[in-house]
């Protein structure tokens, strides 16, 4: 099973994974719609405020396969 983890290392949906990658990357496609009207994501990093442009957002998440779902992954432990 799939599951993608956004930049803050939360899974983008609490209970859902996914079978493959394409079915995991479509998701993050609709979640990444939630964050249109502001035009970026925003997160804390190091204690400090960081704005996200929609068009790099894929890139600081990350897809990962696993046998069992996964409720938290430290961001500061990978690179996506």
């Amino acid at each position: 099973m799939w599951q993608v983890f956004s930049p803050d290392g939360f899974p983008i949906d609490k209970e859902e994974t996914y079978n493959s990658l394409k079915e995991a990357e479509e998701a993050f496609e609709n979640w990444k719609k939630i964050f249109e009207y502001q035009g970026y994501y925003s997160t804390v990093s190091n204690g400090k405020r960081q704005h996200i442009e929609l068009s790099e957002l894929k890139k600081t998440c990350l897809f990962k396969e696993s046998e069992e779902f996964i409720p938290y992954i430290d961001p500061n432990n990978y690179k996506p």
